[in-house]
């Protein structure tokens, strides 16, 4: 019985099939070859290092030049100034409110040397100290007229120069030496009359140039007056490791005098006692201020231009 079978096509018999099998098993391998390489290959395993940085994946490296100086302090971020450096303006500026000036001493044979100059000092209708002792003291070529420098409160003598009012009329130098004990010593500068020739002139009687001026022009008193021994002039200096220091005290009010005091005692290391004794004498005289020039203590002594005195009345001179 005959069979109906349908030709095969050419190119498509078994033996071609066949072949075809193993090429696609080979492909196949060199495919999961090529993924291994390139994607599972290069992913590194983790570790304990990479675990920390996947942790902390922002923390900054240390440097070894911020370790180096871990030790030191941190720097301030204060703007105010050291404290010692407050206190060094602040003084400063005391100094410069109070007028304070000093100069450097010299010593001889263990004795501190003091040089002043005295000068009288004119002005146009206007008393001064000069006038004051020219009312009180009649011959004025006479040395009643005593300039000394001594101590505040101890019992130490100080120097002293008898002189007359004609000569500090004149003007003249002079240095004082002293053997001072303390350091710092306050001193005073006094010129007094000294009719008994006791020779010092702190103790004296001490009264403002106001009140002397009213005794000696009043007839019941005058002649009694003029036979007593007064304080006329007073300067209170400070002598501190070998320099002289001077100031102003012009300043009587209760708080220029509580600023002065308290800044001479920190920055100079003043006695309150000796501060006390200075300015007792001092707001009651009001004497002109001694300043520091070239290297010597200057001393002007005011008086009443001679022309303005009545009679002799003149229009006003110019500036000299």
């Amino acid at each position: 019985m005959p069979t109906n079978r349908r030709p095969k096509k050419s190119g498509s018999n078994g033996s071609s099939g066949s072949s075809n099998g193993p090429m696609r098993i080979l492909l196949g391998l060199v495919g999961l070859g090529l993924f291994y390489f390139f994607f599972i290959r290069t992913v590194p395993a983790p570790n304990s290092s990479m675990s920390a940085v996947a942790q902390a994946p922002d923390a900054p490296a240390k440097t070894p030049y911020k370790e180096k100086f871990d030790f030191l302090p941190p720097p301030s971020t204060s703007t105010e100034p050291p404290q010692d450096l407050q206190k060094m303006r602040v003084s400063a500026l005391k100094n410069r409110l109070y007028e304070i000036e000093s100069i450097k001493l010299e010593s001889d044979n263990g004795e501190t040397k003091i040089p002043l100059k005295f000068l009288a000092e004119k002005r146009w209708c206007e008393g001064g100290d000069l006038d004051t002792f020219d009312y009180l003291i009649a011959d004025k070529k006479s040395n009643e007229i005593l300039i000394t420098i001594e101590t505040l409160t101890s019992t130490q003598r100080g120097d002293r120069f008898k002189t007359s009012l004609e000569n500090l009329y004149r003007g003249f130098d002079k240095t004082f030496k002293l053997s001072l004990r303390n350091n710092p010593e306050s001193l005073g500068l006094f010129i007094c009359r000294d009719s008994e020739g006791k020779g010092r002139c702190r103790g004296k009687e001490v009264i403002s140039h106001g009140e002397l001026s009213r005794l000696l022009a009043d007839p019941d008193t005058k002649t009694l007056t003029k036979t007593k021994d007064y304080i006329l002039y007073f300067q209170n200096f400070v002598v501190r490791d070998g320099k002289l220091i001077a100031f102003n005290n012009n300043d009587i009010s209760k708080e220029g005098t509580r600023g002065l005091r308290t800044h001479l005692e920190e920055a100079f290391g003043v006695k309150t006692a000796d501060f006390d004794a200075a300015w007792k004498i001092n707001t009651m005289l009001r004497s002109v201020p001694a300043k520091i020039e070239a290297k010597q203590i200057t001393l002007k002594l005011p008086y009443n231009d001679p022309r303005c005195l009545p009679g002799n009345r003149e229009p006003a001179p110019a500036p000299e």
